[in-house]
Formats: C-alpha cells, sequence, structure tokens
C-alpha cells in the first residue's frame, strides 16, 4: 500500500505524583495517550473505597474505583481504564479523589503517557 510505513511506536514518558494524601490534580499533556497507571502506597493504611480518576471533580470517567490496599504496589487493568485519549490539543486535567476517605495514605502515582504527537 501506498504511504504506509508499517508499525511504529510513540516516544513514552512518566508522569509521577509523590506524596499524594489528598484530592489533587494531573495534567495530561495534549497530544498524550494514558497507557496506563501504577499506584504505590507507602503506608499501612488502605485508601477506603479505593481512588477514582476523572476529567472532572468528583468524577469517575477515566477509572471508577482502584482499590488500594495497605502497603501495595498496584495498577489500573487494561479494561478499567475507561478513557486514554483527551485531546491533541489541548491538555486534560485529571481530578484524582478517594472514593470514600484517604485515611492517612500516602500514594506515588505513575501515569504512562505515549506522546501521540512525535
Amino acid at each position: 500500500m501506498s504511504g504506509t510505513t508499517g508499525p511504529s511506536s510513540f516516544p513514552t514518558k512518566v508522569l509521577r505524583l509523590t506524596g499524594v494524601t489528598a484530592n489533587t490534580t494531573a495534567e495530561i499533556p495534549a497530544g498524550n495517550a494514558l497507557l496506563a497507571v501504577l499506584v504505590e502506597n507507602t503506608t499501612a493504611n488502605a485508601v477506603t473505597g479505593g481512588v477514582k480518576f476523572g476529567t472532572t471533580a468528583g468524577g469517575a470517567d477515566v477509572v471508577v474505583a482502584l482499590t488500594v490496599g495497605a502497603s501495595v504496589l498496584t495498577f489500573v487493568a487494561d479494561a478499567a481504564l475507561l478513557k486514554r485519549l483527551f485531546s491533541m490539543s489541548s491538555a486534560q486535567t485529571l481530578h484524582i479523589q478517594a472514593v470514600i476517605a484517604w485515611n492517612s495514605a500516602n500514594l506515588n502515582i505513575n501515569f504512562v503517557l505515549a506522546n501521540l504527537n512525535q
């Protein structure tokens, strides 16, 4: 086929939030796809109800509820990552919130991104 080049790979990067103990936000740059979300809980306190990720405050349209137990390293399963693409031209704020309560948990959250503009 004329004009095709075969499989390509996009440059990836990790957006890292450390010491998350309360509701917060992260900004996904324009033109990036969300490939994975990895979460480390550095305390012996589980997040009550899990952690939700949304494009609006209180929203859960990206991840409904990720179970984050005590002293755990976990990830969002592919089927639970409901939205991966946001905008090619505008950054997207993600709201990160406990479903019920943070319960003194302390999280490191890693977003693995693919830059689709490269």
